[in-house]
């Protein structure tokens, strides 16, 4: 619990002007945590924390809502989209991380498949909540952080 709540607080702190907090802590605590919290040789270990620490990079995509009146440059999520409230790139962004994240736990055999289709299922609801319902960024960004975080408690099923 402890662990989930670092990695919530680094999301909150890397939403402002910290970025490192989230862009770089947050893949290394989650790299670390499946790393260590899977049961696998030493090798197996290392590599699978060094991917889900790799895959977890994908929430550098970043998922802001598409205004080209306020914002010349569109996060990629909304240039694809054109979606103005935001519920969707958010949707969409949870589903990308949590799959990227949490690939090679499923790869590995490390989670599986229903406990991997959960986690990527509530990450994309959690986003599209936490926009449709215009939370405030604290509570939104803990949602959001905790959300991704909680894959430490999926890994072994």
């Amino acid at each position: 619990m402890i662990l989930l709540g670092i990695i919530a607080i680094c999301w909150y702190i890397g939403g402002g002007k910290q970025a490192w907090a989230r862009d770089l802590l947050v893949p290394i605590l989650m790299g670390l945590s499946v790393g260590f919290l899977i049961d696998a040789p030493l090798h197996l270990k290392l590599l699978t924390g060094f991917m889900t620490c790799g895959g977890f990079q994908m929430i550098r995509m970043g998922y802001g809502n598409y205004s080209p009146h306020d914002d010349p440059t569109p996060s990629f999520l909304a240039s694809i989209t054109h979606d103005k409230g935001g519920w969707w790139i958010r949707a969409i962004y949870g589903v990308l991380v949590a799959v990227m994240g949490s690939i090679w736990l499923k790869i590995g055999g490390y989670i599986p498949l229903p406990l991997f289709l959960i986690y990527v299922g509530y990450s994309a609801i959690i986003g599209f909540l936490v926009s449709r319902l215009r939370l405030p960024r604290l509570l939104a960004d803990f949602a959001v952080g905790a959300g991704f975080g909680s894959l430490i408690f999926l890994i072994g099923g």
